[in-house]
This record gives structure tokens, sequence and C-alpha cells, in this order.
């Protein structure tokens, strides 16, 4: 089922929490419930739960098509859209309202009236186009770990770390080595990945002195180069800069050999990724980060 953000007018909230209840009542789930302003920093909050989401729906009422609020929101959820096919769900009330120039690209939904019958009709159509659209949308993961399968036991660290730190579901992460979120058996291994790196936010690329041996991580990085997917490179196992394959070698890099550097990396990913951060987290974040500096610091000797 999808997650989805509420757009809309404070003055049109009581509306919104019906068409919310019906939306989680249909079994889809919400990013912020309506008429909670989240605590300590609420727009980047907002804006995390908007970009975490994978439906916008905005109410455009009078009120909400002159709120800048829904307006930006809505011109966020394009940008998403573009990015990685958020689907935008504009509400317009009475049927002969206009559609407005800056959602007329997309398919809008007519509220004539208010009453249970109109709106149990109206979730009834927004829930059958989610459906349609994730029927139709393929969805790759988000962040991709490239890395030598002999640095299985650094890559489920640093999974581990990740779910300690985010709300993690399987099809959000690729990792060739760690279940769940190996290949399905069958998959065509070269052109599955090399699309899912395409697709994806971002590519952790675990690095060792032995890194350019891999025909595949080397590959892999190389694409992800190429499409210019953000690529942190994290190097291990006392790896050092003449390891690190160019052209990433002109980047900054982590190292996952020192604990402050891991717990830095999920600060980094906080900041820019759409994975929904877990709170009140942190001191469980700290001890897996000091475990996976241990892992990433063993040689193989070790």
């Amino acid at each position: 089922m999808a997650r989805f953000f509420l757009s809309h007018a404070y003055a049109d909230e009581e509306l919104a929490r019906e068409i919310e209840r019906r939306l989680r009542d249909a079994g889809h789930g919400v990013s912020i419930p309506v008429g909670t302003l989240p605590t300590g920093k609420w727009r980047d909050k907002l804006w995390r739960a908007l970009e975490s989401s994978d439906v916008l729906v905005a109410l455009l009422s009078e009120n909400g098509l002159g709120s800048p609020y829904v307006a930006s929101e809505i011109g966020a959820a394009g940008v998403f859209d573009r990015a990685r096919g958020m689907l935008v769900l504009p509400i317009l009330f009475r049927d002969s309202a206009e559609i407005p120039l800056f959602v007329s690209d997309y398919a809008c939904f007519r509220l004539a009236s208010k009453d249970k019958v109109s709106l149990d009709a109206l979730v009834g159509e927004l829930c059958t186009a989610i459906d349609q659209h994730a029927a139709a949308t393929v969805k790759g993961p988000r962040i991709f770990v490239s890395h030598r399968h002999k640095d299985e036991p650094q890559a489920r660290s640093l999974l581990e770390l990740l779910q300690a730190a985010f709300e993690i579901k399987k099809e959000d992460i690729r990792c060739t080595s760690v279940p769940p979120y190996k290949l399905d058996a069958g998959d065509k291994t070269s052109e599955r990945l090399r699309a899912e790196i395409a697709g994806a936010e971002l590519v952790l690329g675990l690095l060792s002195p032995d890194t350019s041996e891999s025909k595949y991580v080397l590959a892999e990085l190389g694409a992800a180069w190429g499409v210019d997917v953000p690529t942190f490179r994290l190097p291990l196992r006392g790896a050092r800069f003449e390891d690190v394959p160019e052209p990433l070698n002109e980047r900054h890099s982590l190292s996952l050999e020192r604990g402050a550097e891991c717990f830095q990396l999920i600060q980094d990913l906080r900041r820019v990724r759409s994975l929904t951060a877990r709170e009140g987290v942190d001191s469980s974040i700290y001890e897996r980060a000091e475990r996976l500096a241990e892992l990433a610091s063993a040689t193989e000797a070790d």
C-alpha cells in the first residue's frame, strides 16, 4: 500500500481529516497525520515526510489555491515525480472549477459536495488511481551497496546500521550478498544491476585494497558515475587513496574504519535521502557505528 502526504490549507482541516481517514481505512499510510505539527524543526520534518511519500493528495479549494504552502508542496511533488515517479493527485472543488495551470499536467479529481456519498466516491477514485500507478511502476532500490562479496561481514554491519537509523523495507536497498536485499532467483544479473544503479538515489561503494580486482564493483561504480548518481566512497580494511578507482578518487570519502565517520554517514543520509529516519535511536546508532568500524578495520588475516 502507498504512503501519502495530504496537502491542504488550515481552513480545510476537517475535510482533510475525512479524506485521510478513508485512505487509511483503505490500507494506505499517512506521512504526517492531519492536524499534527511535528515538534522541533517542523519545516524540515514536513519536507522529509513529503520527500519520503509515494503520493501527494492536494486539496485545491479556494483556500488551498490561495495557500503558499500547498503551492510549494505541489511544486516539490512535481520534482519528486520527475525524479522517481511520485504520484500527484490534485482535488478540485465543484465540477465547474477551472483547472489551474500549475496542475494542468495532472489528472485532477472533482469534489462537488462534502457529504458522505461524495467523499466515499472520491476516495474510491483516489485508491483506484494509486493502485493503477503502483501496478505500472517498477520500483528499484533507493540505495545500492557496491562491494566485493568477500566484504560481506562489513556490508551486513553497514546494513544493520542503516536499519537502526531508518525505516528500511526490502525494496529500499540492493546488496547482493546480504539477505533479504539480494537479487531474486532467475534475475539476469548484469541487466538488473545496471538498471537499478541508474534508478537509485545513492550508491554506497565499499572500497578495500583489492577493489580493483573486482570487475563487478568497478563496473557498478563506473555506471553510477556515468549516470551521475551520488556516490559515497567508503574505504575499509586499510584502503588508501590509490586504491580508490578513478574518477571516484575526486570525491570526498568517509572511512568506515572510524566510528565517528560511520555516524556522520547517517547524518548525511538523513539530510539528503528520502528514507524515513527513526526518532530517538542515536544510542543504538552509536553502538552499531562502533561495531561497523571494528569490522571495517579488520584485515583478512584477522
